[in-house]
Parts: structure tokens; C-alpha cells; sequence
């Protein structure tokens, strides 16, 4: 603003200065009176004067309008930023809220915890990766799971339905952090041991096969004779009875045999079964992949571990069900 003036000034100055010289030249070659020349000269100065003033006027009134619009959408930028912020950190904290919120709470039933979880994901904006998270964290919180088992076979069917819960995962591309892997790797050894167990178990139904088929008792037993006199038996009591215990061992000895075939069907389905599963895991186990600086893992040996690990539950529980065989005696009369 002060150079305008000084320019302003200046022109002013050197446009008098003229004018005046211009007027006494002329005042002296007309022998006229200076003062009116000066007069002119310094009415057409003010003139000069105001011109340039009112020209100052509108240009800085036109920078100042300009320079109060740039601060006034300025200001309009930053409330909006600062209302932007202000929505973000209230939904961040709101989510944050709502996920300390989400891992002490308990649901009924896993639908119920999968309704809620649909019912987050769009109270909060939650990405797919943010739900598989959530997901993993109250997985575990359902009553269901809450509740100590009653036996085994539940045992294994929850570590089974963990197992194929990841399995779900890794197939659809959900990147696996190092404690989901740690988590996994906890359920598939836990698996494998009852497995390693539960093999031993199978010498021991092999025993049994041995014992069951070697004892054939009763197969020849003859049928018992009722004595007579004079063509009337006699001791009919003591007769039936004998009849009664004979059809019995031959019941059972018929029930015997079926049990012997079911169950070496069983032990030999399962052994096979062992096997192939045993060669799975062994080709599969080194599923971490390391390099310089970081670690990662094999998504295809991963899944093939965990398929294993889900084929031994199957395999106990079909060879549970397999050898709980009950016997029924037949009595005849």
C-alpha cells in the first residue's frame, strides 16, 4: 500500500512540475500574469490528484473484497476440516467403544452373535477385515462354548468347528495375523494328539477283535435232551432252563460274530484312514515360510494341515460309533 502512494506521489510531483514549467514558459511569452497560469496548473494537479485517489480507492477496495473472500472461504475450509476431524475421532472412539464393548459381552447362540455382528458392521462402517476380526473375538463367547463339555466327542467337534471356521478364512483370502496362527496351530496339535492317543486305543480294539473271534464258545453246543420215562419227559423245570441257556449261548455267539466283523471293519477303516491322515500332516507341517526380515506361510500346506486335523475328528467319531455296539439277548422258550 505505501508503494502505491509513493508512486502515486511521485507521478503527482513530476505531472506538477511540468505543468508548472509548461505555464511560466508560456506566461512569459505572452507577458501573462504567472499567478493565473499557476491557477490552471494547479487545478489540472487536484484533478490529476483525484483520479489517482479514486483509482488507489477501488483498487484497494477491490483487493481488500478479494482478500475477505479468500479468508472467508479459508475460515469455511478449516470448520470444515475441523467438523470432519471432530466426526472422525467421535466415530472412532465410538468404535472403539463399541469394540471393548463387544469382546466382554456374551451371546446365547452363534447366530445371535452373528446377528449382532451385522447389526456393528453398519452401526460402525466396519471393513471385511475389521468383521473377520470382531468375528474372531467373540467366536468364543457364546454360551455354548462358555459351558464346560460333558464328554469328548463335543470337545473335538467344537475344536473341529474352529478348525473349519479358519479353513473358511484362508479360502476366501482373510489375511492371517501371527496370533491367528498361533491359535490354529494350538487347536491342530491339540487334534493330533487326541489323534496319536486315540491310535493307541486302536492295538487295544485289536485285542479285542483277537478275543471276541477266538472265543467261539457255545457255537457247538448240542441241543439239550429231556429224559424220559415211559414215554412222558421228566424234570420238564430243570429241561427248560437248559433249553433257555442253550438258546442264549447261541445268541450270543451269533451276536459274537457280528460284533467280530463290525469290528475289525471299524479298526481297519480307521487304520487306513490314520495312514493316508499321517502322511497330510508329516508333508505339510513346515507351512511357515521365512526370508531377511519377515515370516509368512504357505496358504495351500496351511489348509491341507487343517483338513487333517478335521478328518482326525471324523475318523474318532465314526470309529466311536463304530464300536458302541449293543448287545441283545435273545431267550426263547
Amino acid at each position: 500500500m505505501f508503494a502505491i502512494f509513493m508512486v502515486i506521489l511521485g507521478i503527482a510531483v513530476v505531472t506538477g512540475a511540468i505543468l508548472y514549467g509548461v505555464n511560466f514558459w508560456l506566461a512569459k511569452k505572452n507577458g501573462e500574469v504567472i499567478a493565473k497560469r499557476y491557477i490552471l496548473s494547479i487545478s489540472v494537479l487536484i484533478l490529476i490528484y483525484f483520479i489517482l485517489f479514486a483509482t488507489m480507492f477501488f483498487v484497494s477496495n477491490h483487493k481488500i473484497t478479494a482478500a475477505n473472500n479468500a479468508a472467508k472461504e479459508k475460515l469455511a475450509e478449516m470448520k470444515s476440516a475441523q467438523q470432519a476431524e471432530m466426526t472422525r475421532i467421535r466415530t472412532f472412539y465410538a468404535k472403539e467403544m463399541g469394540l471393548a464393548d463387544w469382546k466382554n459381552k456374551i451371546f446365547s447362540t452363534t447366530r445371535e452373535m452373528q446377528q449382532a455382528l451385522a447389526k456393528a458392521k453398519v452401526q460402525y462402517k466396519l471393513s471385511d477385515q475389521e468383521v473377520h476380526n470382531w468375528k474372531d473375538l467373540a467366536e468364543n463367547n457364546t454360551l455354548e462354548k462358555l459351558i464346560p463339555k460333558d464328554n469328548s466327542k463335543e470337545i473335538l467337534n467344537e475344536y473341529q468347528g474352529r478348525l473349519r471356521g479358519s479353513l473358511g478364512d484362508i479360502k476366501s483370502g482373510h489375511t492371517l495375523m501371527a496370533s491367528d496362527i498361533r491359535m490354529l496351530t494350538d487347536n491342530i496339535n491339540a487334534v493330533r494328539f487326541v489323534g496319536k492317543e486315540y491310535e493307541k486305543v486302536l492295538d487295544s480294539f485289536r485285542d479285542l477283535y483277537t478275543t471276541i473271534n477266538s472265543n467261539d464258545a457255545g457255537a457247538d453246543l448240542p441241543m439239550p435232551k429231556q429224559k424220559k420215562f415211559l414215554g412222558f419227559g421228566v424234570k420238564t423245570k430243570e429241561y427248560n432252563q437248559l433249553v433257555q441257556q442253550y438258546y442264549e449261548a447261541k445268541g450270543n455267539s451269533k451276536a459274537t460274530a457280528a460284533i467280530a466283523v463290525q469290528l475289525k471293519d471299524t479298526i481297519d477303516k480307521a487304520e487306513e484312514q490314520y495312514k493316508q491322515i499321517n502322511q497330510k500332516f508329516e508333508s505339510n507341517l513346515s507351512f511357515l515360510q521365512t526370508n531377511a526380515d519377515s515370516v509368512s506361510y504357505n496358504s495351500d500346506k496351511l489348509q491341507k494341515l487343517i483338513e487333517a486335523a478335521m478328518s482326525t475328528v471324523n475318523v474318532i467319531n465314526e470309529a466311536d460309533s463304530g464300536t458302541n455296539i449293543k448287545i441283545n439277548n435273545n431267550k426263547k422258550n
